[in-house]
């Protein structure tokens, strides 16, 4: 797939007022969902020492890549830049996904989506998955259809209606989840000035 692009950091400029051991280094090409959360140091960092355009313009091409699924997390995962705000390996690499949940069914008949839907081996989520929804960390869930059930889209509204006005407590953010997920615990040893983590556990 990548048999005719340079991934390495000076064949796509990637790279600005970097050393020439990091202009030499390949970049991995990891993988992730189109949704991510991102420290503010980090984009900015994104912004002020990177040059993106040519990255995105080798990625960007339908036939072979999903750059939507590709661009953020390749940047994630490239430690060894060490931008402000980015994740440290091996973390970078198996992170959990916070940002989306997918109930995946690889069966030909759906027999395992509560919903008996499936698109793209992705169970089309109904009613029947109102509370495991409301239960799951993740901040999206994904797929929806109106067309399939719009009773889940208006249930699941209603219900955050009410936690916001504070009528029901149900469905808080379980804040302990996230304070042990790797990349939170890494950002608080850096913001505390640790910037030696090559003992960390994730």
């Amino acid at each position: 797939m990548v048999r005719y692009f340079g991934w390495i950091c000076e064949a796509i400029l990637l790279a600005t007022g970097k050393t020439e051991t990091q202009l030499s280094t390949s970049l991995t090409i990891g993988k992730s969902t189109n949704e991510v959360f991102l420290s503010r140091t980090f984009v900015e960092a994104i912004f002020e020492e990177l040059n993106m355009e040519r990255l995105l313009n080798q990625i960007n091409d339908p036939q072979f890549y999903g750059v939507d699924e590709i661009f953020f997390h390749t940047l994630v995962i490239n430690s060894w830049m060490r931008l402000p705000g980015q994740i440290q390996n091996p973390c970078g690499l198996r992170i959990r996904n916070l940002a989306r949940w997918t109930h995946w069914d690889y069966g030909k008949d759906s027999i395992h989506c509560h919903s008996k839907a499936l698109r793209h081996n992705i169970c089309i989520l109904g009613v029947e998955y109102l509370p495991i929804v409301r239960d799951r960390p993740e901040i999206l869930a994904n797929k929806v259809n109106q067309e399939f059930d719009f009773g889940t889209i208006l249930c699941m509204r209603k219900s955050m209606n009410r936690i916001e006005s504070g009528s029901m407590i149900e469905g808080h953010l379980e804040m302990k989840h996230y304070e042990r997920l790797p990349q939170v615990k890494q950002m608080k040893l850096i913001q505390n000035g640790d910037t030696n983590l090559t003992t960390f556990k994730c």
